[in-house]
């Protein structure tokens, strides 16, 4: 059964715990094959950011397939990566600021090599497990249809 949740209460309360989270796993996949990989993201309240090499093979998945997955601790995040390429200083990056807050060590390794670029995921659905008095849940907060959404598994 499902009970219904008040959106944007539960879209805040998600993006301040994804916004407070810097390393993720990143999940991408071509032609049957799937891999994940830990990555450094940003989050600026609509759309997750990370960088990687132009030659790496999650670019190459995400390029064939624009559908990913991200997971952290009890949280799912199902979305579709656009690619925004490479990101220079001094240009308004959004994605750059955030990074060089948030990482500051990788920014200043990797952010200005010629072989990055960069991605921007939107999140389509975020599906959160719960222990609510001890017993699972999980939420579901649907960005697309703005819903959100409780079940308790096993029902």
């Amino acid at each position: 059964m499902n009970i219904e949740l008040d959106y944007k209460k539960c879209y805040d309360e998600a993006a301040e715990v994804i916004r407070n989270t810097g390393t993720m796993i990143l999940a991408t996949s071509e032609n049957n094959r799937v891999t994940a990989r830990n990555m450094s993201f940003v989050f600026d309240g609509t759309w997750l950011y990370f960088q990687t090499d132009v030659n790496f093979l999650k670019t190459e998945q995400i390029r064939s397939n624009p559908n990913v997955a991200v997971a952290f601790s009890n949280y799912q995040i199902e979305g579709v990566a656009e690619e925004l390429g490479r990101q220079l200083p001094d240009t308004g990056s959004i994605f750059l600021a955030l990074f060089k807050e948030k990482h500051p060590g990788s920014y200043e390794r990797y952010s200005l090599l010629p072989g990055e670029t960069v991605f921007r995921i939107k999140p389509a659905m975020i599906t959160i497990w719960k222990y609510i008095d001890g017993e699972p849940y999980r939420d579901f907060i649907s960005i697309a249809a703005e819903k959100a959404w409780r079940t308790k598994y096993g029902e």
